[in-house]
């Protein structure tokens, strides 16, 4: 696996040195007709909990428009072994709408006029209309409860992890879990379903790790962290490669209003 190609995972350390007040378990599967009573908790109860708990991660992302943290993508050798193949450090950072990040060695920055991306593998720049950010959508989080086969919540005072398993001949992975701390994403790890070569040839099931560190809020940022000026230069409606990137191809992937 020469590269990570899967945003969004992460949690495989707390997974091993969490310990919860308690552990229940909700089915979705038509086939599950009975009720499990853990923690004096009914499989209604639990997908309860775990819908308010993904509404109010959601609402924070929603109203919190300024603010920074650090990224850090991780490849394991596989789902069975801790070691870290591939790590990949970044940062992520938004102000008004504005969005400012290094994910995967792909940069974007964001203002109120145009989106750009710096893909500097492949020496090409992106235009783009503006997006609106969309960070963990809570329709996207709906639907993973959904379509899982089981979910598991594990709460403590300072931690929650809920934990998505989905059915490996409908879909690319097995178990989704996500930790949330203080309404904000701590992790989110993925084990896959689909097989890959690691580093070594090996035919392995990837475990792949995204982990969000650092959170600072009410950022004092500047436009100029959002300005795009060094990176693509504006004659009329067209925009050419600043100097710096005078060797990159550009794509303009503007939709027409």
């Amino acid at each position: 696996m020469k590269k990570i190609t899967v945003i969004f995972c992460g949690i495989a350390i707390f997974c091993l040195s969490f310990k919860p007040v308690r552990n229940v378990d909700v089915y979705s599967s038509d086939d599950r007709k009975t009720v499990n009573l853990i923690g004096g908790l009914s499989q209604q109860d639990v997908a309860e909990k775990v819908l308010n708990k993904l509404k109010v991660l959601n609402q924070y992302y929603e109203t919190n428009r300024n603010y920074a943290v650090d990224v850090t993508h991780m490849l394991f050798s596989s789902v069975d072994n801790p070691v870290v193949e591939e790590r990949f450090t970044g940062f992520y950072k938004t102000m008004d709408g504005m969005e400012h990040s290094l994910l995967l060695g792909i940069e974007t920055v964001q203002n109120h006029e145009i989106r750009v991306n710096i893909d500097t593998n492949s020496h090409t720049i992106s235009i783009s209309n503006v997006q609106k950010p969309v960070v963990f959508s809570i329709t996207e989080l709906k639907q993973s409860m959904k379509v899982s086969r089981n979910i598991k919540l594990s709460e403590s005072d300072s931690l929650d992890i809920i934990s998505f398993e989905f059915d490996v001949t409908r879909y690319p992975l097995y178990k989704l879990d996500i930790a949330i701390s203080k309404n904000r994403i701590v992790s989110i790890d993925m084990y896959h379903a689909e097989k890959t070569d690691n580093n070594k040839g090996e035919k392995v099931y990837p475990h792949t790790r995204v982990e969000y560190s650092n959170y600072v809020e009410n950022l004092r940022m500047k436009k100029r962290d959002f300005d795009v000026s060094d990176i693509v230069v504006k004659t009329d409606n067209t925009y050419e490669p600043d100097n710096a990137y005078k060797d990159y191809r550009i794509y303009d992937l503007r939709v027409k209003k």
